[in-house]
């Protein structure tokens, strides 16, 4: 065949067995540099794993998957083995991992073909949806989770494989059905992830798959009562954070704890003071980490009036009054994070004003209605936050009747409120709005 010109041996190649190929590939030069080529081996998991093959033409490729990579050869390989044994591909998959739990190549090429299989992106067709909807309920099934941690545990510090095997558990997560799987081993993850710390690949991960397991209520559960409070915490309150994108997993993953009564009393004071942080750090910087730094005060001091007064005692309106700085910004040119960050930092101004009566406070409340009114006013706000806004005005009137003289005297507000109430045809009867009359 090294007579052959080169276009007809590959040709041949490529239509043979995988495994045939890969031992091919190891007799000698020629067919080791032959059997190299990308398109052998896209050619070899079209046929063998078409279903695979289409989940990994989806999203960018990582920078430790490359078909010819001898991890990615070897995969297809072992299942072109197996093929005759089953037309079942998530059950060849499967069976290639556990027969190899020893090969760190192989691990991570499964694991992120697993994470490929569990995954749709945004825009699927709703037939490609629906499969994998089934893929993540089948390998649920299957035993998948056992396996993924098994091989966790054959690599405990190779951080590569760590987040692949996190992310693949994140995806199987966002099936209700498997959280039963994942619950009992909470506290193994956020061990493991307490291992990583400063590895943003891991904590990303982690967090990711820490998330999606909260979505059911035993998970959510389980994540509040395990250690990674204790986690974040303490990797937080370091005097330098670390990468961005860590920080921005920690924090994602605190917002959905800040959620808990008892966290909110036990460490409300510790994340203020961590927030303040964040805040200072990134509130120019990083709309991601702003907005979540906003959305955990907010949970924070909701209904706990000791964290309340601790936000106004260490700093929080002039901050907050910052974050609403509009000086020489155009609002019609806002994207939809920084309307988010300014609608969650007027929630964060009702939650510390609506029920506090210190006489201080009421200028505080009066500027931030006109504020929240010249926004109305000016026609940029966009319309699913109208509402929220009007009602915001309403509420603080309702509650603290002395703002109705001042506000009234804004020119076209009796008119703009009830026209926005004049809107809400469902819910109307419920507004107070006797103060515009």
């Amino acid at each position: 065949m090294e007579d052959l010109p080169r276009e007809i041996v590959e040709l041949v190649i490529r239509r043979a067995n995988p495994f045939v190929v890969y031992l091919l590939s190891m007799t000698n030069q020629f067919y080791y540099t032959l059997c190299l080529s990308d398109r052998v081996w896209k050619s070899m998991y079209k046929r063998t794993l078409p279903m695979t093959y289409e989940a990994l033409q989806l999203l960018p490729l990582p920078t430790y998957w490359d078909y010819n990579d001898l991890g990615v050869r070897r995969f297809v390989a072992e299942a072109a083995k197996l093929e005759v044994e089953t037309d079942d591909e998530l059950k060849l998959v499967m069976s290639v991992m556990n027969g190899h739990l020893q090969s760190l190549s192989i691990q991570l090429t499964s694991a992120y073909i697993i994470r490929r299989l569990a995954f749709f992106p945004e825009g699927c067709q709703p037939e490609y949806v629906s499969r994998v909807e089934k893929n993540r309920e089948k390998l649920g099934e299957m035993g998948t989770v056992d396996s993924l941690f098994r091989s966790l545990a054959s690599f405990p510090d190779n951080s590569e494989i760590t987040a692949a095997i996190f992310c693949s558990l994140g995806n199987l997560a966002i099936q209700t059905s498997n959280v039963c799987h994942l619950v009992g081993r909470i506290e193994e993850m956020v061990s493991i992830m307490g291992n990583f710390l400063g590895n943003t690949q891991v904590v990303d991960s982690a967090c990711f798959a820490l998330c999606n397991i909260s979505g059911d209520f035993s998970g959510y559960n389980g994540i509040c009562q395990s250690s990674v409070l204790s986690v974040i915490l303490n990797q937080l309150s370091l005097p330098t954070f670390g990468e961005e994108k860590e920080v921005q997993a920690l924090l994602d993953l605190l917002t959905i704890l800040s959620q808990q009564a008892s966290i909110k009393v036990e460490h409300g004071l510790c994340i203020l003071d961590i927030i303040k942080k964040t805040m200072e750090k990134y509130s120019k910087s990083n709309e991601f980490i702003l907005l979540h730094s906003l959305t955990i005060f907010m949970l924070i001091c909701d209904g706990n009036q000791r964290n309340v007064d601790q936000a106004i005692a260490t700093g929080f309106l002039p901050m907050l009054y910052d974050v609403l700085e509009l000086e020489g910004e155009d609002p019609t040119t806002w994207s939809k994070m920084k309307w988010e960050i300014q609608e969650r930092s007027v929630m964060c101004f009702y939650t510390l004003l609506i029920v506090n009566d210190a006489s201080e406070m009421k200028e505080h409340r009066l500027n931030i209605c006109r504020f929240v009114l010249t926004m109305l006013q000016s026609c940029t706000v966009p319309k699913r936050i109208r509402k929220p806004y009007a009602a915001f005005v309403c509420e603080f009137v309702k509650c603290h009747p002395s703002l109705k003289s001042s506000l009234r005297k804004i020119e076209g507000v009796a008119q703009l409120l009830l026209g926005i109430v004049a809107e809400d045809t469902e819910y109307a009867y419920v507004w107070d709005t006797h103060w515009l009359h």
